[in-house]
């Protein structure tokens, strides 16, 4: 079974912070890890970075190209990526 999960308060607080107790979760998980973000592909590699550095391992990142809000364009995904 997949997982679909967020970035900003959910993985990382401030950006790159990680928050731990999420991420050990995720790593007791099977299956593949979709990582769903806001976050602009502008952000790309510093988040990339920050993920790796948090030691988050994940199957695929996705990043809200515009111009769609935030919530809506995760929406979206959650939805295609559950089909």
């Amino acid at each position: 079974m997949a997982t679909i999960v967020d970035i900003d308060d959910t993985l990382l607080r401030y950006g790159d912070q990680p928050i731990q107790r999420t991420i050990d979760y995720i790593k007791t998980l099977t299956g593949p890890i979709y990582i769903v973000t806001g976050r602009s592909p502008k952000q790309r590699t510093e988040t990339v970075r920050a993920l790796r550095a948090a030691g988050i391992r994940y199957s695929r990142l996705y990043m809200n190209p515009g111009p769609m809000s935030d919530n809506e364009y995760k929406g979206e995904m959650g939805r295609r990526l559950k089909a």
